[in-house]
């Protein structure tokens, strides 16, 4: 089965799709991928075998996916008001719409991973206040997403909202990651390259405005 494996493997890297094969062949071969956990995928025009971990992990360069920092479309920022009137409705519980998977729940979670950042000098405080006065833009943002990204991590499924828009800032990306059930861990706000940060695992949903190459 070893040689079968391995030979068969590289008549299938020549002709760049197992599809060709003869049925009998493709069949064993496809048989004994799958007993391997091993995946068949095309990379930018060239046929890859990745196992479960290494197709969990993959990335948006891997996928051929344009750069976030190439992204054009964005959202229109939302009036601001005093940040301790959001900190309080943060508190308090906010849900929103989210695409394909349902609702996302903004809370008292997020306080606890903006705790638990590593921020050096007195950036914290002024990057919280930056968040908080625009949490009605970040959740404008993150109903209508450029992305959503899939991945798993030692808690269980996580996913990645990803989005561009105008903050009082100027053009900024959002980042949202949220559990399974939408339950946010952190939101916040960067440059549109440092987006690609969050792209790895599996593309769930895509807008129009991300191509691929």
């Amino acid at each position: 089965m070893a040689y079968f494996y391995a030979r068969h493997c590289e008549i299938v890297k020549r002709e760049s799709d197992i599809y060709e094969l003869p049925s009998d062949i493709k069949d064993r071969l496809m048989n004994d991928l799958d007993q391997r956990a091993i995946h068949v995928e095309m990379e930018r025009g060239k046929l890859t075998l990745k196992t479960n971990k290494q197709r969990e992990r993959a990335t948006w360069s891997d996928y051929g996916y344009q750069s976030a920092q190439e992204w054009k479309d964005s959202m229109s920022a939302q009036p601001q008001n005093n940040f301790l009137e959001y900190a309080k409705r943060l508190k308090e519980g906010i849900e929103a719409a989210l695409t394909r998977i349902g609702k996302a729940k903004l809370g008292t979670e997020i306080f606890g991973h903006w705790a638990d950042e590593k921020i050096s000098g007195n950036k914290p405080q002024k990057e919280l206040i930056f968040r908080l006065r625009n949490l009605d833009t970040a959740i404008e943002a993150i109903k209508d997403p450029i992305e959503i990204w899939e991945d798993t991590n030692a808690t269980g499924k996580q996913y990645t909202i990803l989005n561009i828009t105008e903050t009082s800032k100027g053009k900024k990306g959002i980042m949202y990651i949220c559990d399974e059930n939408g339950v946010g861990r952190t939101y916040f706000f960067s440059d549109k390259k440092s987006l690609n940060s969050g792209r790895h695992g599996k593309l769930i949903y895509k807008k129009n405005g991300a191509k691929a190459k």
